[in-house]
């Protein structure tokens, strides 16, 4: 029935499953005579939804596979569990260095205009997380900061 394979047309495009989606769909459009205005768009809404998420889930891919390759490059940052964020630790020698480092974390993040976030736990054990907030995710602009907060220096 049509109700069930649409259900299955987006299941399938959830999945990654494009050409199975998309034979069905061809199923339905051999049918299409028969199909009224209200099920034509909704098998429309149906492939459009299905083309989006796979194109999200390999932008996805693509963008955890390009921050593989970027954190290469920076062995002190750690990538999160999801895939989002890169963070840091570091360990100040006293409570005024740790702020000292942070009011020149939050200076290079303003004159970029990309602000990281800034953790102090324990009066000295530092900790910083960046991210793209516009995509919720990793960019380049990520690991660019990334290596300018490691040019920074620890005051004594």
């Amino acid at each position: 029935d049509f109700a069930g394979a649409l259900s299955r047309i987006t299941a399938l495009g959830e999945a990654g499953q494009v050409s199975s989606a998309i034979g069905i769909t061809n199923q339905l459009l051999a049918q299409q005579n028969s199909l009224t205005q209200d099920q034509k768009n909704e098998l429309a809404a149906a492939i459009y939804q299905s083309q989006f998420e796979n194109r999200a889930g390999n932008a996805n891919i693509s963008r955890e596979l390009q921050a593989q390759k970027q954190i290469a490059n920076h062995p002190e940052w750690q990538i999160s569990h999801d895939g989002c964020r890169i963070s840091r630790e570091w360990k100040s020698p006293n409570f005024m260095a740790a702020i000292d480092f942070f009011n020149r974390v939050a200076e290079l993040a303003e004159a970029e205009n990309h602000h990281p976030d800034l953790h102090l736990e324990g009066y000295r054990h530092v900790a910083i997380e960046i991210w793209t907030h516009a995509i919720g995710g990793l960019s380049e602009n990520d690991f660019i900061l990334a290596a300018k907060i490691d040019q920074l220096a620890w005051s004594e």
